[in-house]
């Protein structure tokens, strides 16, 4: 099985940024891109196939919330850290919009 991966550097105003994978695939052909922002956190996976997962961050880095979802359904992960930093909470809650 084969799989590759797409990594580049890059600079960002005045800060470089360090080398960050951007895409994967698989021997399938089956693809993930990866957004970032630019202090280098991801952002957005995406399967180009209207299939994302929008991630959020804190101000030292750390995923708190995780979005995914087509139409007016969306699955919504959030996180929270206890004070040494670690994920103490992990909540899941799914929303659908029902049309009438």
């Amino acid at each position: 099985m084969t799989h590759r991966a797409r990594a580049r550097s890059a600079t960002i105003g005045a800060a470089p940024i360090p080398c960050a994978l951007i895409s994967y695939s698989d021997a399938r052909g089956h693809r993930l891109w990866l957004t970032r922002d630019s202090s280098g956190n991801l952002t957005r996976i995406s399967t180009g196939w209207c299939r994302n997962v929008y991630l959020n961050h804190d101000g030292v880095q750390r995923i708190t919330r995780a979005r995914t979802g087509i139409g007016s359904s969306m699955t919504t992960v959030d996180h929270a850290y206890d004070a040494p930093g670690r994920l103490a909470v992990c909540a899941f809650a799914w929303t659908a919009s029902s049309t009438a």
